[in-house]
């Protein structure tokens, strides 16, 4: 599966990161479904991205690489960028809209972001508390050789934390709930910032709908 997606990568000028490359690899034998709305695609499914959306040529001389390695249930994809100034890193890109963001400087930084949202709300996860943390833990764990050092370091620190009572919310305007979590909502936020890229680049990739 590996050698397909250097293939396609190879195909539209880039080297697949390393830690990404590892992440690609996992996809055929991880489950990480407590991530919220990400599934992993294989590499006839990365290349109909290309084909049918996001390809350089259909891009109108958009001066970025767009390499798919996964998608949401509404079909947007997630891509690993690479900017003609050498900028790269994750992130979605929405299948009916012009604009997007990079979000994250590389695929340790993505996932740790994610995990940390997942942590606010264990009740997402399904089971009793203690359930949903070993499937985390279990999860993490079989991408521990994805993530950087500290982003392991850090999620552990949390899965291995008490499960508290904490208040949550599903949006700005949503009325707050008390879930089980491992970390406040708050906290969780601050420290993904913190995980993001700086300074976050927009650029537009033209929808699949405009092709």
């Amino acid at each position: 599966m590996l050698r397909d997606f250097e293939h396609i990568a190879a195909e539209v000028g880039i080297t697949i990161p390393l830690r990404l490359a590892e992440f690609v690899s996992v996809g055929t034998v991880v489950s990480l479904a407590s991530l919220w709305d990400f599934q992993f695609i294989d590499a006839a499914e990365s290349r109909r991205f290309l084909a049918d959306w996001l390809g350089r040529e259909l891009q109108r001389e958009g001066k970025f690489v767009l390499f798919p390695f996964g998608c949401s249930g509404g079909g947007d994809a997630y891509c690993h960028v690479v900017f003609e100034n050498g900028a790269q890193g994750i992130a979605v890109i929405m299948h009916d809209g012009a604009f997007s963001t990079l979000d994250y400087p590389s695929v340790s930084h993505w996932l740790s972001g994610e995990y940390l949202q997942v942590f606010t709300n264990l009740q997402e996860v399904g089971g009793d508390s203690d359930a949903a943390v070993a499937q985390l833990r279990g999860e993490v764990e079989s991408i521990a050789h994805v993530l950087l050092p500290e982003h392991f370091e850090m999620l552990t620190g949390f899965l291995n934390a008490e499960v508290a009572d904490r208040p949550y919310r599903t949006g700005p305007r949503a009325r707050e709930q008390i879930v089980k979590s491992l970390i406040a909502q708050d906290r969780a936020q601050m420290l993904d910032q913190s995980l993001r890229c700086v300074p976050q680049i927009e650029f537009v990739v033209i929808p699949e709908w405009e092709l």
